[in-house]
């Protein structure tokens, strides 16, 4: 019996995308090649220029290895920081998909009248496409007000809709107060994490630190032109390679690392609601819902009064 072939990992589907190789490697490599060439045509000619020929660059170890520590050590964290935000960003927001889901069902199994019930449903589909419009992005806010047929609602109403009943059960209810203020930590924390990024000082300091070095390569002297070259066009390469990576990583919302999923997933939940609810018992005491037949111990109650 013939297996099925397992998929490649993902750094085996990361290195091979095509989207990676012409977006970063490919740009990577030309600049290292015009850095290469350009350094090659003008180096000794500037340096004669300047005066900067007999310098010896070995003179400039100490602060090289020192600018060097700083900009590596800032280099790790703002790593780590994009990493750990675009985690807990997505976490949030798969959290918050998750409790709009749990949010739907138990509404379902709490409201016994069928128009509360749609009405309710409205409310949360309405959450979510104002979600999929703007929640997942470096412009989301908090969702306020909702607009329901030029009617301006909240998300919190659906207590009113529980409040005024039929319901089920209390604790039916209760389950739908707890899981819309897990709706809202959820939504608190994702707003909070997308707004907690790194201030443009951090970048500006970088991107200076990254010139410094850059420059100190230049003078770099190792009695061969190419292998001056080559050396300081491996050292603006792999400063661009850091550089189009942390980019990358500090918008969640597009590039090759983003928290599309959970849109996906929210998406998912807008489109069920519009459809028809899958098969369940419905709850003691719902309103039937308009062409369904009463069932028998309904038309028993009806007959007997």
């Amino acid at each position: 019996k013939q297996r099925s072939r397992p998929a490649p990992p993902n750094l085996y589907r990361m290195i091979y995308d095509p989207d990676i190789v012409k977006n970063l490697f490919v740009r990577i490599l030309l600049l290292f090649i015009i850095t290469l060439i350009t350094h090659k045509q003008l180096a000794t000619p500037l340096k004669t220029y300047y005066g900067l020929q007999a310098i010896d660059g070995d003179g400039f170890g100490v602060m090289q290895a020192v600018v060097g520590l700083v900009f590596s050590v800032m280099i790790g964290q703002t790593y780590e920081y994009y990493f750990a935000r675009q985690g807990a960003i997505q976490d949030a927001a798969f959290e918050e998909s998750v409790a709009l889901w749990r949010l739907w069902e138990t509404l379902g199994a709490t409201l016994a009248d069928e128009r509360a019930l749609r009405a309710g449903e409205r409310m949360i589909k309405a959450y979510a496409d104002h979600l999929l419009a703007g929640g997942l992005s470096n412009a989301a806010t908090l969702i306020v007000e909702l607009d329901i047929g030029g009617k301006t609602v909240k998300l919190g109403d659906l207590l009113r809709l529980v409040a005024d009943g039929p319901i089920t059960s209390e604790s039916a209810a209760a389950a739908v107060h707890q899981t819309l203020r897990d709706v809202h930590r959820c939504a608190a924390k994702r707003i909070s994490n997308i707004n907690a990024d790194l201030p443009l000082l951090q970048w500006r300091t970088l991107e200076t630190l990254a010139l410094f070095i850059g420059a100190s390569f230049s003078l770099v002297s190792l009695d061969n032109e190419w292998v001056e070259a080559v050396v300081f066009a491996s050292g603006v390469a792999a400063t661009a390679l850091f550089y189009f990576v942390l980019r990358d990583l500090s918008d969640p919302f597009s590039g090759h690392w983003s928290v599309m999923a959970a849109e996906e997933a929210i998406h998912l939940l807008s489109v069920r609601i519009d459809g028809p609810r899958s098969p369940q018992p419905v709850p003691k005491g719902r309103t039937p819902v308009k062409n369904r037949s009463p069932s028998p111990l309904k038309k028993k109650t009806l007959f007997a009064k």
